[in-house]
């Protein structure tokens, strides 16, 4: 789980502003942040990706995402992902 919770926050913080966006592509790879990763910029490129967008997707940001975690991992706080299970419906439904 903190593999792909990595991989989302990966996405999520190259993805500000175009947030919704990034709730599509994840639809289009099965709720998996690590196949976004992981694709090729021909396979980007057909899911509807500009090179911009993939060229930004591709530049780690861990010092922002270890600062998520680590807050994650504090008392009382809780990351819910797009593709977790907890992540209320009717949020998904906001285009």
């Amino acid at each position: 789980m903190q593999k792909d919770l990595h991989d989302f926050l990966q996405l999520y913080h190259n993805f500000i502003p175009a947030r919704s966006s990034l709730c599509q592509l994840l639809e289009r790879f099965d709720g998996n942040p690590r196949l976004i990763l992981q694709h090729n910029v021909a396979t980007l490129r057909a899911a509807g990706l500009d090179q911009k967008t993939i060229s930004r997707i591709r530049v780690p940001r861990n010092r922002q995402v270890d600062a998520d975690l680590e807050w994650a991992q504090r008392a009382g706080n809780h990351l819910v992902c797009y593709n977790d299970h907890h992540f209320p419906e009717l949020l998904r439904q906001i285009p």
